[in-house]
């Protein structure tokens, strides 16, 4: 028999799954924010965002905003990890096993 054990920094089997159900809440509003813009222009909104924030960074480091630049170009990997979120769909089991595939 195996026992899990819980504390207040949320670590056992109760921690694991509410880790799982914000990651949940997380993919599920990826996609409400991703499905519409889909739907209608074929695109995701999240690759539109990736594109327009590297071409914001190029577009500050031309004018000598260097700064500013880089720290919009740290936003293309966050953008394209929300996407990754919008696509992922999490199946939970009533034993506590959480399976994953993909969300189209």
């Amino acid at each position: 028999m195996v026992s899990h054990q819980t504390s207040s920094t949320g670590t056992g089997a109760s921690g694991t799954r509410q880790r799982y159900e914000a990651a949940d809440r997380i993919e599920q509003a990826a996609r409400r924010i991703d499905e519409p813009v889909r739907r209608k222009t074929g695109m995701s909104i999240f690759h539109v965002l990736t594109l327009a924030s590297i071409g914001a960074s190029i577009s500050l480091f031309i004018a000598g905003r260097k700064d500013l630049a880089v720290f919009v170009g740290l936003w293309p990997p966050t953008f394209l990890a929300l996407r990754a979120a919008s696509e992922h769909h999490t199946h939970h089991h009533h034993d506590g096993e959480y399976t994953s595939g993909s969300y189209r």
